[in-house]
Parts: structure tokens; sequence; C-alpha cells
């Protein structure tokens, strides 16, 4: 299946007293970061879009289209207290690097699992061999 090059999806940035920032993404529930100042937070929000996004594409889940930024919607409950401002920033991320990286990643733990099988077959063989008949 041929995927986008890239995303673009709002975020919600809650802004707290202490200083922190809260991110949602409002169309991929449980796609959610932290920052502990704005940059920091826009980082943290681009990382785990991508990660959040390869992990559907993998698993062939439907990614939801974006909504558009103005028609985003922000429910604040009582958990939200020490909260200051809220807002609605767009996040992009472009995957193809992100699918390089992650596929890189597999790969290198598939080797190191077959190394580890093979070795540890050799042992479990010659201890087999050595056991008195």
């Amino acid at each position: 299946m041929n995927r986008p090059n890239s995303y673009i999806y709002p975020a919600i940035f809650y802004y707290y007293y202490d200083g922190e920032i809260g991110v949602t993404f409002p169309d991929l529930p449980g796609c959610v970061s932290q920052g502990r100042d704005r940059h920091n937070a826009l980082f943290m929000a681009d990382e785990g879009l991508s990660l959040h996004l390869y992990g559907m594409e993998a698993d062939n889940d439907l990614i939801p289209p974006p909504t558009p930024p103005g028609k985003v919607v922000i429910e604040l409950d009582a958990e939200d207290t020490g909260l200051v401002r809220t807002e609605v920033v767009l996040i992009e991320v472009y995957m193809p690097p992100v699918r390089e990286r992650f596929r890189a990643y597999a790969d290198a733990q598939n080797a190191c699992s077959a190394r580890y099988t093979a070795r540890h077959s050799k042992r479990i063989l010659n201890k087999q061999e050595n056991l008195p008949q």
C-alpha cells in the first residue's frame, strides 16, 4: 500500500502554570506527548506523531484524515487544573527517514535475535551430545 511521504495533523498544546506543556492529537487517540518548554514540546510532538503514524502504517491501520485547524474542538475536564491556555499547532512529519530508521532498527533486532538463536542452539546441541547415553 502506498502511504504519503508526509502527514500534517493538528495538535493541542496545553500550557500549565508549572511550565510543562501537554500535547494531544485529537484525530489520533493515544498519541500524546509533553515538553518542558515550547521548543521541547514541538520536538516531542514530532517524535510522538512520527512513532504513532509509523505504528499505524506497520499495522495497516486506517489513518484518519486530519481535522482542519479551525474545526478542532478543545475539550477540558476537571483534571486540567493549573491550565493557563491552549493552542492548536500543526505538526508535520516527513515519513521516509522515519520508516528507514525503524526498518533499520527492526533489521538490527532480527540480526541480533538470529545470532543469539544460532549461538544458543549450538550450546544446547553440544550439551545434548555430551550427555551420558
